[in-house]
């Protein structure tokens, strides 16, 4: 199934803020880490599309509440037998590992 993510209305709000008004700079950190989970988001769904050979479904920025706290689940992948719960992580940047 093909599902694309979509831009979260947090992302959206702070997009549409920066055409208007200098963001501040906790605004512009979080604009930049919500802009890199929605990029991040979008390679891992094309990813899927390039090589799962199977018929699944994918759901991307799932909030969630349980024993009243909030939660959220980047990608719930379900498929026939299995699902699996990804954390998306899109840096960017030079990383060594060493």
């Amino acid at each position: 199934m093909l599902k694309l993510p979509t831009k979260s209305s947090l992302l959206k709000q702070l997009e549409s803020a920066q055409l208007r008004t200098p963001l501040t700079s906790p605004q512009s950190n979080q604009l930049i880490r919500e802009s890199s989970g929605y990029e991040g988001e979008c390679v891992l769904s094309q990813h899927f599309v390039e090589n799962l050979n199977v018929e699944y479904i994918a759901l991307y920025d799932l909030h969630l509440e349980e024993n009243q706290k909030e939660f959220q689940i980047d990608c719930l992948l379900i498929l026939q037998d299995e699902i699996y719960v990804i954390e998306v992580k899109h840096f960017r940047g030079e990383y060594e590992i060493v």
